[in-house]
């Protein structure tokens, strides 16, 4: 599923400040319940982002690896990040812990892996706006991570997992 969602024009003062409410590839809407905000000057919608601070969280309820990104899987995200002081703390989770594979933004670095053990990690400049794209590419049997526009680190799928079980 998709999760297109945005910022743009939400304020703390917003009555359903507590939901990010975006549109999936169909125009439903999908519903990422937000908790642990305050929703004051240092978190919640602040200037067209959606600014996480301590335990501010947002679950977003879709599971693109779940069907083992059988046709492939993009995932587009702009963010920033500091340390909290937190060593495992998360911009990102879309792991499996059972398999010890996916996908997962970390407060230093981006990670990609397959059920395997493939694995692609590239770490990012905190506090700057970062854009980053990670790919499995069923066609050219390859995992990836791309950061600012540029492909930075990558892997290849093993006939098993270019088979759609990736994770």
């Amino acid at each position: 599923g998709k999760f297109l969602g945005t910022a743009k024009d939400k304020t703390n003062s917003d009555a359903n400040r507590d939901k990010w409410i975006a549109k999936d590839q169909d125009g439903n809407d999908v519903i990422a319940p937000l908790t642990g905000f305050l929703f004051n000057d240092t978190d919640g919608w602040i200037d067209n982002e959606l600014v996480f601070n301590g335990i501010a969280g947002a679950e977003i309820p879709i599971k693109p690896l779940a069907n083992n990104a059988r046709y492939g899987f993009t995932l587009d995200i702009e963010f920033a990040s500091k340390p909290i002081g937190v060593d495992d703390a998360l911009v990102l989770d879309l792991w499996d812990y059972n398999k010890n594979c996916g996908v997962k933004i970390t407060t230093e670095e981006m990670i990609i892996r397959s059920a395997v053990g493939n694995e692609a990690r590239l770490y990012y400049e905190e506090d700057t706006i970062t854009s980053a794209m990670f790919v499995i590419d069923r066609n050219e049997k390859k995992a990836k991570i791309y950061l600012n526009g540029v492909m930075c680190s990558a892997f290849n799928l093993s006939d098993y997992e270019s088979n759609g079980v990736m994770t």
